[in-house]
């Protein structure tokens, strides 16, 4: 976009609106995009003005960039949070999903954190020793 200088209209003394700002056709000053927008310089309108694109994890609305929730993610310039794959996870904000940890479980049979039961042998070799 231009703007003319000192209301000088000629198109001598054109300038050329910077980034971030607009104007119209003859308009006699730059006029600053919408907080958070942005525009290249020598912008001509307001849809000139767009958000940046949004970080990972986040997406974008008509009114900038909001956050993915849990359970869902996004990569960098994403327009909308893709839901976690089946048995993954993820944190509100999150850029990618991770595996779903196996419930805890009090059975020694399906617990691998607990030692398996000591043979019934071993316990009498123990109880002899004493």
């Amino acid at each position: 976009g231009a703007f003319f200088p000192e209301a000088v209209v000629s198109t001598q003394s054109t300038g050329e609106c910077g980034e971030n700002t607009y104007s119209l056709e003859a308009a006699m000053e730059c006029t600053p995009c919408p907080e958070g927008k942005n525009a290249p310089a020598g912008s001509t309108s307001p849809d000139d003005c767009q958000y940046a694109p949004c970080e990972a994890g986040f997406y974008m609305t008509e009114d900038g960039c909001q956050e993915c929730g849990a359970n869902s993610y996004s990569s960098a310039s994403a327009i909308e949070c893709l839901p976690c794959p089946e048995g993954t996870e993820s944190q509100a904000g999150a850029n990618s999903c991770s595996a779903i940890p196996a419930p805890k479980t009090t059975d020694p049979q399906f617990d691998t954190t607990v030692p398996p039961p000591v043979p019934p042998t071993e316990k009498k070799k123990k109880n002899t020793m004493r």
